[in-house]
């Protein structure tokens, strides 16, 4: 099940390995509960992956933590897709990148002189 804790730190990191394949299925399937579940499951985690023992696996690290990042950006693209679906339903026009910066407002200008 997954609340067992567990004990050692490479046990952490194979329930983190875990937890991450589940996320990017949950991430492309749009599911919000799983992904809230997961996130919890993520947190419980992190005591016991703060301090890597001298003899971690750097290689088994460093894929991990690929992954995150590989999950980081579905969420982000998950997070827009859901955001330009709103927009759409409800009527609200929608930028061309969501790092587009907002319209300027109005300008006055003087024309006398």
């Amino acid at each position: 099940m997954h609340d067992a804790i567990p004990e050692t730190f490479d046990q952490a990191v194979t329930a983190l390995e875990s937890i991450l394949g589940e996320e990017s299925v949950a991430l492309k399937q749009l599911d919000s509960r799983a992904l809230d579940a997961l996130a919890e499951r993520k947190l419980a985690l992190v005591e016991q992956l703060k301090n890597p023992p001298p003899d971690a696996d750097v290689e088994r690290l460093s894929r991990v933590r690929r992954t995150a990042l590989e999950n980081q950006m579905l969420l982000v693209h998950a997070r827009d897709t859901v955001r330009g679906l709103l927009a759409t339903m409800s009527g609200q026009p929608t930028s061309a990148h969501p790092m587009a910066p907002a319209s300027v407002g109005p300008v006055r200008l003087d024309l006398r002189g």
